[in-house]
């Protein structure tokens, strides 16, 4: 699965990756990004 992260805190997103994947025992792809305009850019690379 790969998950957008769009907060303005990277510890945030290091806790929800550890316990999703301690919970569903799956690893997850994910990117910080920090601005609308590189939220805008990844979605339209995918």
């Amino acid at each position: 699965m790969k998950v957008l992260f769009a907060v303005s805190n990277d510890n945030i997103t290091e806790s929800i990756v550890k316990k999703y994947q301690k919970d569903y025992k799956e690893i997850i792809s994910y990117k910080n990004v920090y601005y609308f305009n590189a939220i805008l850019k990844e979605i339209r690379k995918r």
